[in-house]
C-alpha cells in the first residue's frame, strides 16, 4: 500500500484541488512519421510511472502478466536528450534509420547504442528493481518471475544470432547468472554478411519459448497444436541464406534450452 501511495502521490504532485480549472495536461503525439514531445523529460517521467503502475499491478496480484513495447526511447550520444521513434528507415534521423547505419556511420552507431542504454536503463531496469522486494519470506517478486527482453530483429533484418536478456528465476526453474551462445561452431554452415559478420544458425528460437512456457509450468499438451513439437513458427525456412535443413536438430524442436532449465 505505501507503494501505492508514493505512485498518487507523483500522480497527484502539481494538480491540487481548486475551484480553478487546471491547465491542459502535455499531450504526447506518437503519430507518424516522427514529431516532438513537448518535453523530454516529461517523457521520461511517464515511462517512469507505467512501469511503477505496471509493478504495482503485479505485487497486488492483478496481473502476472506484463508487456513493454519500447517503439520510443531518449538519445543523448550527442550530449543532448532527443527523443526518437522506431518508425521507419525512410525517415531520416530515427532510431530504425540508427539502427540501419550503425555499421558505417560512427554516430548512428553512437545513438543507437545510447537508445539501448536508455531502454534498459529506465525500463528494464526500473522494473527488475522494484519487482525486487521481499514477497514471503526470504522470496522476492523477482525471485518468482521471469522478465524477457529482445528485440524483433537481430542486426539490420538478420533475424539470426538474436540477443535476448532472461533475469529472475522463474520460481527456481531456470539457472541465473549465466552467458549462454547457442551458435552451432560445429556446423558445415556458413553465410557472410559483411560488413556485419557471418550468419551461423544454432537453436531455434522456438525452444527459448518452449523454456519460458515450461518455467511457467505449463506442459507440452497445453501449447502444442497438431501435434508439433515447440511453440510458435515451426515450418523450415532458408530465405535468402539458402541455409540446408539439416543446420537445426529439428528432434529437439520442443525441447528447453541446455545449460539453463531446471524444470
Amino acid at each position: 500500500m505505501a507503494f501505492l501511495d508514493d505512485i498518487e502521490r507523483e500522480l497527484e504532485a502539481g494538480f491540487a484541488a481548486g475551484c480553478v480549472r487546471p491547465d491542459e495536461p502535455d499531450f504526447f503525439d506518437q503519430g507518424y512519421p516522427w514529431q516532438e514531445v513537448s518535453s523530454v523529460t516529461d517523457f521520461e517521467r511517464v515511462v517512469e510511472l507505467l512501469v511503477d503502475i505496471s509493478v504495482a499491478a503485479i505485487r497486488c496480484d492483478m496481473t502476472r502478466i506484463i508487456t513493454f513495447r519500447a517503439n520510443m526511447a531518449v538519445s543523448d550520444a550527442l550530449g543532448k536528450p532527443v527523443a526518437s521513434y522506431h518508425q521507419s528507415d525512410d525517415v531520416a534521423g530515427d532510431w530504425h534509420d540508427f539502427a540501419h547505419d550503425a555499421t558505417e556511420e560512427e554516430n548512428d552507431h553512437a545513438h543507437i547504442v545510447a537508445l539501448n542504454r536508455w531502454t534498459v536503463e529506465k525500463v528494464f531496469t526500473r522494473f527488475l528493481e522494484r519487482l525486487d522486494v521481499e514477497e514471503s519470506p526470504g522470496e522476492t517478486f523477482l525471485d518468482n518471475s521471469l522478465v524477457y527482453w529482445g528485440g524483433e530483429l537481430s542486426m539490420s533484418h538478420y533475424v539470426l544470432g538474436m540477443p535476448t536478456v532472461l533475469a529472475g528465476g522463474a520460481g527456481g526453474c531456470l539457472q541465473t547468472g549465466y552467458y549462454c551462445d547457442y551458435t552451432n561452431l560445429d556446423g558445415d554452415y556458413a553465410n557472410s554478411i559483411m560488413p556485419w559478420g557471418v550468419l551461423i544458425p544454432g537453436v531455434q528460437h522456438n525452444r527459448l519459448l518452449v523454456t519460458i512456457l515450461q518455467s511457467m509450468g505449463l506442459s507440452p499438451s497445453e501449447y502444442e497444436q497438431d501435434g508439433q513439437p515447440g511453440y510458435g513458427h515451426t515450418p523450415f525456412f532458408s530465405m535468402p541464406w539458402k541455409m540446408p535443413e539439416s543446420v537445426y536438430d529439428w528432434n529437439a524442436l520442443g525441447d528447453p534450452l541446455p545449460g539453463i532449465f531446471v524444470g
